[in-house]
């Protein structure tokens, strides 16, 4: 009989790790809505932009919900990716033995963690120097 925790591999193990990745996506995509109303710096006008103090309320609901946004972008990245390797696990496990599959797996596990690297980051550093990821005024993408 295979049951029990003494029988789990590692993808088993990795799912407990995504369940509390998709837990902490989850309350970061809440707290962006409950703590900073949904407001990021995008979605605004060059003029909205330059009217915002940076003593105004939104000013700093824009500036949070900018910071709270990237992080759930990086947390989102790690969760797929965590997803993508337990898949990969098992299919390791699954093919086990038939031939010419470990180069197989090989390949697949460079290609995961080169477009892993890749993803994260793209996202880590799209706008440098960092402050830029929640830069309001100028616009960070000109």
């Amino acid at each position: 009989m295979t049951v029990g925790f003494a029988k789990l591999a590692a993808d088993d193990y990795l799912m407990i790790i995504a369940g509390a990745l998709y837990s902490a996506e989850t309350s970061v995509a809440y707290y962006v809505g409950a703590s900073w109303k949904g407001l990021a710096n995008s979605g605004m006008t060059p003029e909205h932009r330059a009217s915002l103090s940076p003593d105004d309320e939104e000013y700093k609901l824009r500036v949070g919900g900018s910071k709270n946004q990237l992080v759930g972008w990086l947390v989102y990245t790690v969760l797929l990716w965590t997803l993508k390797t337990c898949m990969l696990i098992f299919f390791s496990r699954l093919t086990d033995g038939v031939h010419n599959m470990k180069i197989r797996i090989r390949v697949g596990a460079v290609l995961l963690a080169v477009s892993f690297l890749a993803t994260f980051l793209t996202i880590l550093l799209g706008c440098l120097p960092f402050e830029r990821h929640w830069q309001i005024y100028p616009d960070p993408g000109s």
